[in-house]
């Protein structure tokens, strides 16, 4: 576990960039979604309250790959 939320925020921000250059660069689906994935893992608990707008951009990017 990261002992910062500063470096928490870093490895999802780092993880929705990836997908996204994942999705739109080499248009590999399965990629992008396991980082989103990975990215959506480092989050609180009350992530939806203190982060909602990177929280709401990485779940719908997760949801757009998943399909």
């Amino acid at each position: 576990m990261l002992s910062e939320p500063s470096q928490a925020n870093m490895v999802v921000a780092l993880n929705k960039q990836a997908g996204e250059l994942a999705m739109i660069k080499y248009t590999d689906s399965n990629s992008a979604l396991r980082f989103f994935e990975h990215g959506i893992s480092f989050f609180d608990n009350d992530h939806w309250q203190s982060q909602y707008h990177p929280s709401k951009e990485i779940f719908d990017l997760a949801a757009t790959a998943g399909k």
